[in-house]
């Protein structure tokens, strides 16, 4: 019995399918249900259809000039683009600027960490915590170097609230040319968004 409602059903679906198709077809595609290709529709040749690369575009060359005298070029000569060996008047000359001798960079001494660590909070350069969280600022004494890369060092301790209740936690600066590159936390070298 199961079996003979599947069929039915079935036979109902393509039935109601086969009616309701060209409706269905002028609207999704716009195409009528009684338009069909006849042999005197164009198609498109493969002739027709040239690729780019077996059709190249060809530059055109300028056409040369008859030379007035045997010893003159043939080729037509391309006027120099450098202005300060141009004799026409009219062209104005650019004075070129002196160059100034390179600067070498010589080691500026090292900002205050403090100072940089507390430009960083303010410029919300971490969300995790806010200058006025910060208990206490701390100065590195010397470079350190973390990923092959030194840095100069500072640290806080920050009050937070944790699943554990409030909380006094550090975190590390890493300094570099005067502003901090990242923070990052002291025991697990994790970075502090």
């Amino acid at each position: 019995m199961k079996f003979l409602l599947l069929l039915i059903f079935v036979a109902i679906s393509f039935v109601a399918g086969y009616l309701t198709e060209p409706s269905l077809r002028l609207q999704l595609t716009g195409i009528p249900a009684d338009f069909e290709k006849t042999e005197g529709d164009p198609k498109p040749k493969v002739d027709d259809e040239i690729p780019f690369e077996t059709n190249p575009v060809v530059p055109t060359t300028p056409p040369t000039v008859p030379p007035s005298d045997p010893g003159a070029p043939t080729t037509p000569e391309v006027a120099d683009l450098n202005p300060s060996d141009t004799t026409d008047p009219a062209t104005p000359v650019v004075p070129e600027t002196p160059q100034t001798p390179a600067v070498t960079e010589t080691s500026a001494p090292p900002a205050d960490p403090v100072l940089v660590m507390k430009a960083s909070l303010a410029s919300g350069q971490i969300s995790k915590f806010t200058a006025a969280q910060v208990l206490e600022w701390e100065a590195g004494t010397s470079p350190e170097t973390i990923d092959g890369e030194t840095y100069q060092t500072g640290t806080v301790t920050y009050q937070a609230e944790t699943p554990f209740g409030t909380k006094n936690l550090p975190a590390k600066a890493l300094i570099k040319d005067g502003k901090v590159v990242r923070w990052i936390s002291p025991k697990s070298g994790m970075q502090i968004e």
